[in-house]
């Protein structure tokens, strides 16, 4: 399948992404909800259409291609556990994005690159890609230095979500790594998890990377450093339009600010504030 290709899309979505701050040539990691913004875009492909149209041809496009989201009617953590308890084969080729009808599409698109992971996969496409997905196999820590999440805090990647709310985040385990054993709860496995993926070539991999535990992926609440830190509006672009909610923010500025105050509070003989 071609990827999706215009030079201005006619997307009612596009008036949203104009108060978002989404310039030409950033990096964007989009987060969506498709089934809340039916009112704003007719399609998936036309959701990406916009996207596309508004990051330019020097812009890059990245979304979660995660697959673990194993119970649709449960909340995702659930699906998570799931997942983590009978690690299944990734197959990159094939297995599908299943949290989400946007991801699941993008990630079958021509020219689309996705990171070599067992359970954080990621796809992208556009002239960063290869630089923020490449070299996976040798990372051993889902969120330590070399990660893909890693590298979208150090390249300051635009945090976009449309319909999704402000707990619908990857980069936020970034800062519990960074907090090493100053940190007073386990949020990652205890060492490295094996599992086998299957890259876009057909060549298999076995990974042995550490990754977060389930009860992390249910409590984690990156929303509380947002709305209590950063102030939606103030600091980082908040829409409503038709009941759903749109935002983005620059990952460095989440990352450095939630450091800051999980150390502070640390320091207090407090729980980090997207744990308490």
């Amino acid at each position: 399948m071609p990827f999706v290709n215009v030079d201005t899309p006619n997307c009612r979505l596009a008036r949203v992404l104009d108060r978002l701050d989404l310039e030409e040539g950033s990096i964007a990691m989009l987060h969506t909800s498709f089934g809340r913004l039916q009112k704003l875009v007719e399609a998936p492909a036309t959701l990406i259409e916009c996207m596309v149209d508004r990051l330019g041809p020097t812009g890059t496009l990245l979304m979660p291609r995660y697959a673990w989201h194993l119970l649709p009617s449960a909340r995702p953590w659930l699906g998570y556990a799931e997942y983590f308890r009978a690690l299944p084969l990734m197959d990159l080729r094939s297995t599908p994005a299943n949290i989400g009808v946007v991801p699941e599409l993008f990630r079958t698109l021509d020219d689309v690159e996705v990171s070599i992971s067992h359970f954080w996969p990621v796809s992208g496409r556009g002239p960063a890609a290869a630089s923020l997905l490449g070299g996976q196999v040798a990372i051993d820590h889902a969120f330590g230095p070399g990660s893909v999440f890693a590298r979208l805090v150090d390249y300051d990647v635009r945090i976009v979500g449309l319909g999704v709310t402000l707990n619908t985040t990857s980069i936020a385990p970034v800062t519990d790594w960074h907090l090493g054993p100053d940190h007073q709860r386990n949020i990652f496995t205890d060492g490295p998890i094996s599992g086998a993926v299957v890259d876009l070539g057909g060549r298999t991999h076995v990974l042995n990377v550490t990754t977060m535990l389930p009860e992390a992926v249910r409590d984690i609440k990156p929303s509380r450093i947002l709305n209590d830190c950063l102030h939606p509006g103030t600091d980082f672009p908040f829409v409503v339009e038709n009941g759903s909610f749109f935002f983005s923010y620059r990952a460095r500025l989440y990352h450095e600010t939630a450091l800051s105050e999980a150390r502070k509070a640390l320091r207090q003989g407090r729980a980090v504030p997207w744990l308490s």
